[in-house]
């Protein structure tokens, strides 16, 4: 999770699906519906998602709830700044509603779904390709809700130690954030690498006991051969 000290490795043999009609697409960028596509203004909605954290093998969230499945749900608007033959530069706008599927309560009961409150991503998008490769740049900012900073941050009086004090997250600023994504692609193969990272020493919440770096990185290589179905 966002702020904690340890790595998780996962290596996960998965279909992919690469569907693309006029308006919907389904690929590594998750699911998008195309809703408003002009030479200025792109209205998408787009579902994401990440992975599950266990308590128990966490040492700064032992003997806390566990973190389910997040699965974030909205719309994004892209405003084109820069329009070329190869590339494009744009602000991308996305706020997306956030629910935890799996996840535990503060009584650790499972449940099946929680509402987890909404995130806002504004940034400066750069994406490019020339022949087989694409490649994309993000920079911006993470605001999100006080519901969904709680989830990674609080520390509620019950679960309070003399290393993990009692902690109420707030809404605003959750930090600044650098992402890139590279891609090739032929008519058998895609091989795609993603790495993400987030600044978290000026957000709202950087003093929480939870936060014990205050930068987090994610990434990720994949190879994927594909077959044409129709």
């Amino acid at each position: 999770y966002p702020g904690s000290d340890e790595n998780e490795d996962y290596f996960l043999p998965l279909p992919y699906i690469d569907f693309r009609s006029a308006r919907l697409s389904v690929n590594d960028k998750g699911l998008n519906a195309e809703l408003i596509n002009n030479n200025i203004i792109q209205l998408d909605f787009d579902i994401t998602g990440s992975f599950s954290v266990s308590s128990d093998d966490n040492t700064a969230r032992k003997g806390m709830p566990d973190l389910g499945f997040f699965v974030e749900i909205g719309p994004q608007v892209s405003l084109r700044l820069i329009k070329k033959q190869n590339y494009y530069i744009s602000i991308d706008i996305p706020i997306r509603a956030s629910f935890e599927l799996l996840g535990e309560d503060e009584t650790f009961d499972d449940k099946f779904l929680q509402d987890s409150g909404y995130i806002l991503e504004p940034r400066v998008h750069y994406e490019a390709k020339n022949g087989s490769l694409s490649y994309d740049f993000d920079i911006g900012i993470i605001w999100a809700s006080e519901d969904y900073q709680s989830k990674f941050f609080s520390v509620n009086q019950e679960f309070a130690t003399n290393e993990r004090v009692f902690y109420k997250a707030r809404s605003g600023l959750m930090g600044h954030r650098l992402s890139t994504t590279f891609k090739y692609e032929t008519d058998n193969w895609l091989i795609l690498s993603y790495l993400k990272y987030i600044d978290l020493s000026q957000g709202k919440n950087e003093l929480s006991p939870l936060i014990k770096k205050d930068d987090y990185l994610l990434g990720g290589i994949g190879f994927v051969r594909k077959f044409k179905i129709w």
